[in-house]
């Protein structure tokens, strides 16, 4: 068992993706949309072009 937390990032060398998107009050405005499967599928789409990019 691990007893640090380890940055996959540092290790490969790459700069840290920016996930300030997932910001509490993003996630909760979620909870109040008419279509959350929607807003969930464009944070998808963000998070893969921002990983493909790293």
């Amino acid at each position: 068992m691990a007893d640090q937390v380890v940055d996959v990032y540092q290790l490969a060398g790459v700069e840290t993706p920016e996930l300030s998107i997932l910001s509490d009050q993003f996630l909760d405005s979620l909870a109040t949309k008419d279509k959350p499967n929607l807003q969930m599928g464009m944070l998808r789409r963000l998070l893969n072009d921002q990983i493909r990019t790293v």
